[in-house]
């Protein structure tokens, strides 16, 4: 059965234990809260924080350097010097790593092993073009997967921890940005030149931050508290979930509810959590990924185990069909495909501008609410790619 596919746009769809909640000294393009349009969700209101994983998770996150290496699969030399001619970078250095471009049988393709200094000394556009394009390539595993935070300055993302002069002008060095989010590839570059042994521990808890909301429901007197439950009780669950709004409606005063309690049980079990590294084996620690978590975001039981790449390419095939972006609703889902057919990421629908999603298997990466442009960018930073709006067969 083929794929169910509605190609559509980036932009058509732009419509607490042991961790850390921040939400004051955020930068100003991002305002504390925040009304979301109204539909058929009724009326919300979100809350940007901050959210880093516990503390003790941070030594298991060290980065070991192991040398610096730019590859470029099935790349010529031909386009290799058209990519590098292009490029915003001095035309001295053009030349230079142009120079230092190797043939490399592992991936038959191009390797650049650029310096440390110069590596150290590219600018921010020069950083932006060339990262983007090793990010393509899972081969580059530090630009792939490199840290990202969706904001526009240093401040914000490493708010709260005193940060060495020499530090800070490192980081605004190594940063690059791609619309409101900023990227850290150079991680193990950046350890290197930390001498304090616990600054480099607070950088590297900061860095993997992530930037989600709290958000609540407003329920008014002219709430339509049965089609509110529809909406929210998708999945077989509006009769669970119209007691608690029509108490809402009923009393005085605030009437607002966090919708992690409009959740499906595994969603609301797994909101801004980490996995237990402590609690899990490696093996299936490093499965929890985007995939798994849209599998069981209506699983009323025990969540189901990891699945195998072939098994969640049927699971969309089979149990979905396609739907318009302007159609999505509660539990509907979104999915990124490359051109080449392999699946990128997946995230549940939940309202407004609003998806539940985890950001790769990493157990540094919680789950978490996210906005539709963020993960835009946060996953199509160069790649075309097929954004699928898909719609489980049984909430048809």
């Amino acid at each position: 059965m083929p794929f169910p596919m509605i190609r559509t746009t980036l932009l058509s769809l732009t419509l607490l234990f042991g961790f850390q909640f921040e939400s004051e000294g955020m930068d100003d393009t991002i305002s504390f809260d925040k009304a979301l349009p109204i539909g058929t969700w009724g009326e919300l209101q979100a809350q940007y924080i901050r959210i880093g994983p516990p503390i003790d998770y941070v030594p298991e996150l060290r980065t070991i350097p192991r040398g610096i290496n730019w590859r470029f699969p099935g790349w010529d030399a031909v386009r290799m010097r058209q990519f590098i001619e292009d490029s915003p970078l001095p035309e001295e250095q053009k030349q230079s790593f142009i120079n230092r471009v190797r043939e490399d049988p592992e991936i038959q393709g191009l390797i650049i092993k650029p310096s440390e200094e110069e590596v150290l000394n590219l600018s921010s556009a020069a950083r932006r073009w060339i990262y983007n394009e090793l990010a393509s390539y899972r081969v580059n595993r530090m630009h792939e997967k490199a840290f990202r935070y969706a904001g526009t300055s240093i401040d914000d993302w490493m708010y709260g921890i005193e940060l060495s002069s020499s530090t800070r002008t490192l980081l605004e060095k190594l940063v690059y940005r791609n619309g409101n989010l900023m990227f850290m590839a150079d991680t193990a570059l950046l350890m290197k030149h930390i001498d304090s042994r616990e600054e480099q521990r607070e950088v590297f808890r900061a860095l993997t931050r992530e930037k989600t909301m709290l958000v609540k429901l407003r329920i008014s007197d002219q709430s339509n508290i049965k089609k509110l439950s529809d909406y929210w009780g998708r999945g077989a669950r509006a009769k669970n979930v119209y007691p608690v709004l029509e108490s809402l409606k009923n009393r005085p005063g605030d009437r607002t509810i966090d919708i992690i309690h409009l959740l499906p049980p595994f969603a609301r079990q797994h909101l801004f959590m980490y996995p237990d590294v402590y609690a899990m084996k490696g093996a299936d620690l490093g499965k929890l990924d985007c995939h798994w978590s849209t599998y069981n975001f209506f699983n009323q039981g025990s969540p189901g185990p990891p699945l195998k790449t072939i098994e969640v390419k049927h699971y969309f095939e089979n149990n979905f069909v396609a739907i318009q972006a302007a159609d999505l609703r509660f539990g509907d889902v979104i999915l990124y495909v490359e051109k080449s057919g392999k699946l990128l990421h997946s995230a549940v629908f939940i309202a407004a501008d609003i998806v539940f999603t985890k950001n790769g298997s990493n157990f540094n990466s919680p789950w978490m609410f996210m906005n539709l442009d963020t993960m835009s960018k946060y996953y199509g930073r160069n790649l075309d790619l097929d954004i699928r709006c898909l719609r489980p067969k049984e909430l048809r």
